[in-house]
């Protein structure tokens, strides 16, 4: 008997806040529709060095990351009460953002109907910027600054760095493994959808990813978000992008038609290594201590590696004490990136996996990857 529970009205939502803000958060966001969620320690990026050069932080800025599920009712509800909570939208430094989901199940029955939750009102609403995309590069560890500054160079906004472990091509290398540590670094830069293309290629060469055991980057789209992750590092380029100047007469219009085909489009580089598209991100979020067995079995029926990081679980009364304060329930959270045709049997082999377990509060989320580059042999 299948453990899992198919749902298709869930969605999930993305929050990022400097350290000790996250409890505040959450409070908010249960009250406003949230479920349940996942938070993970995550740091910032980087400053301007001397004579215009890219360094690390002497002292990264600590970084708390919530993935919130909640239901597509209430998921614009929960997005604008992040922002407001957060105060992105005014002085502090954050973002939040939608994740689209395709499917997702759950080992716990989730109501998706009406419920009662607090309602931000429309004049204290904050307009989302849209069309956005997120790009996630796994790299070794030491390697994200340099490819982090490399986006930053070309307009991105601050990327937000976590740190996990990584199982794939490293495992199918013999002895040559241990030249490549299995400790990854994991890069999150949030940019406009026109500029996707030319940071994501200039990411790829920055970090080596077509090559064997150098790491695995790909995209999602963000339908909207709140983005406020300002860097001082400045662009060694122009002022501003031709995108970027394309996007400003777009909100100055309000409307894309003023534009003519691919006008505004031909700095973007056309990029030629080989890369995947429409691969299926399967996030796994499930008990602490269990990782293991999962990131196996799928290498065994089709995954071609894994990425993982831990945090711990929010959401549901039981979870918190008396004084309401969060208590630890440790997960992992797994990221397994194949194609279409292997999901149900990934799905069928997580299912046997959680049913022997009997692990509680687990998740299956689908989410869609429309570029992927990495090794491919």
């Amino acid at each position: 008997m299948s453990v899992l529970n198919k749902h298709q009205k869930l969605a999930l939502i993305s929050i990022i806040v400097r350290k000790g803000f996250a409890e505040k958060v959450i409070s908010q966001v249960q009250a406003a529709g949230g479920l349940f969620g996942i938070i993970v320690k995550a740091r910032g990026s980087m400053r301007q060095g001397k004579k215009g050069w890219f360094k690390p932080l002497s002292i990264s800025p600590e970084m708390e990351s919530m993935l919130i599920l909640t239901t597509k009712e209430t998921a614009e509800n929960v997005l604008q009460k992040s922002i407001l909570v957060t105060e992105i939208n005014k002085r502090a430094i954050g973002a939040v953002k939608s994740i689209p989901l395709s499917k997702a199940w759950t080992t716990e029955y989730l109501s998706t109907n009406h419920k009662e939750f607090e309602v931000v009102e429309k004049s204290a609403q904050v307009k989302p910027q849209v069309n956005l995309s997120l790009i996630t590069c796994v790299c070794q560890r030491g390697k994200a600054d340099e490819i982090a500054a490399a986006a930053v160079r070309e307009g991105a906004a601050a990327p937000i760095i976590h740190f996990g472990e990584g199982k794939g091509v490293r495992d199918r290398m013999g002895l040559l493994k241990i030249a490549v540590n299995p400790e990854k670094e994991i890069i999150d830069v949030v940019v406009d959808e026109m500029e996707c293309d030319r940071i994501f290629n200039v990411m790829v060469e920055a970090g080596r990813l077509f090559a064997p055991g150098m790491g695995f980057i790909y995209t999602t789209k963000v339908p909207t978000g709140f983005i406020n992750l300002h860097t001082t590092v400045s662009s060694s380029h122009t002022e501003a992008t031709t995108e970027q100047i394309v996007k400003a007469i777009d909100e100055l219009k309000e409307s894309k038609s003023w534009r003519m085909a691919d006008i505004g489009l031909a700095s973007v580089r056309q990029f030629k290594r080989k890369q995947k598209s429409d691969l299926i991100n399967l996030k796994l979020i499930t008990r602490r201590g269990l990782g293991d067995e999962f990131i196996n079995t799928a290498m065994h029926t089709g995954a071609h590696g894994a990425t993982r990081v831990y945090g711990n679980l929010i959401g549901g009364e039981k979870l918190k004490s008396i004084t309401g304060r969060m208590i630890n329930d440790e997960r992992e959270v797994i990221d397994f990136h194949v194609t279409p045709e292997v999901v149900d049997d990934l799905f069928m082999a997580f299912d046997k996996i959680l049913t022997v377990h009997e692990s509680k509060n687990s998740f299956v989320l689908e989410i869609p990857v429309p570029r992927a580059v990495t090794y491919f042999g």
